[in-house]
This record gives structure tokens, C-alpha cells and sequence, in this order.
């Protein structure tokens, strides 16, 4: 078993306008400042099908401060990433999810918004695939979303490509 402790900052940069919703879409930070620790934890069992299977979580708690441009600020939000995964060679795949819900309302200049401040509740699941390359201390992962179930968010299907290189 391997357990993981981090501390993710994501930082207002780049240019913002609060009255330019392209602008806002495109910006990475949304003008915002979030401080998230997290935990994961990952654990090997014997094979179930093929050569090894993994139970994976990964919890996380956002905390945003409010965005000065906008004076809006997005309440508390914690999310469990989870995966159940086979390995084969260098070969690991199977299913990957994810759940995440609102803890705070949303606030405007101090008052909470309708529909319970806007809180959100979102499980996401579908397929990963990650193919280990340890002749260069590296690997890509590919994993798929649908929504399966939302509360004040948007129903979507998702990828999300991911590089990881030992240095």
C-alpha cells in the first residue's frame, strides 16, 4: 500500500476581465486563489483477472478565496478521485471516477446565492488506460468521463491526457 500527502496552490495570473465571459472561460485561475491539500491512497491486491489490480483514491479539498474583480467566492468543494485497475505487462487499465460536492454556498459580496448558493454535486466515471514506458521513467494515461449524476453542473463527457517523467 502507498499513501500520498500534497498541498496543490492554484494562483490568480494572467489577464482578467470580469465583464469578458471569453476571457473568463479562458483563463487558467479565473482570478482566483485555491488551496487544496489532499491524501490518496493506493493499494495492490493479487490478480483478479491478469497480472495485478489496484484500488486507487485520491481526496481533495478546494478552499477559494473570493475573486476581488467579481467579489464572487465558490464555497468549499471536496472531490474523491478513485480508480479499480488491472495490470497487464505494461499495460494498466479499467474503471476511474470521480465524485465531488459542495460543502459552502456560493457568496456574492457576502450573500449567499439562490438554489443553495449554487452547490454542486458531480459523479463522473468511465475508463482509463496507462502504459508504464520504465526504460524511460515515464508513462501516458489516458482516462475517459461521462457525468452519471449533477446538481448545479453541467452534464458532460470528458478526456484527460496525462504525461508523467521521472526526473
Amino acid at each position: 500500500m502507498s499513501v500520498l500527502f500534497g498541498f496543490g496552490v492554484t494562483f490568480p495570473y494572467g489577464s482578467y476581465d470580469d465583464d469578458d465571459r471569453l476571457e473568463q472561460v479562458l483563463s487558467a485561475s479565473l482570478n482566483v486563489w485555491d488551496f487544496s491539500p489532499s491524501v490518496g491512497v493506493t493499494y495492490g491486491t493479487k490478480p483478479i483477472f491478469l497480472e495485478g489490480t489496484e484500488f486507487s483514491a485520491k481526496f481533495f479539498w478546494n478552499n477559494y478565496l473570493k475573486n476581488p474583480s467579481s467579489r464572487y467566492t465558490t464555497g468549499d468543494l471536496l472531490n474523491i478521485d478513485f480508480a479499480v485497475t488491472e495490470r497487464w505487462g505494461r499495460y494498466q487499465f479499467g474503471l476511474a471516477g470521480y465524485y465531488a460536492w459542495q460543502i459552502e454556498d456560493d457568496t456574492w459580496d457576502g450573500h449567499v446565492l439562490p438554489a443553495h448558493g449554487w452547490q454542486v454535486e458531480s459523479l463522473g466515471l468511465g475508463p482509463i488506460v496507462n502504459y508504464d514506458m520504465p526504460e524511460y521513467g515515464a508513462s501516458v494515461k489516458m482516462k475517459s468521463f461521462f457525468t452519471a449524476h449533477e446538481i448545479n453542473a453541467i452534464e458532460a463527457w470528458y478526456v484527460v491526457l496525462g504525461w508523467s517523467q521521472k526526473f
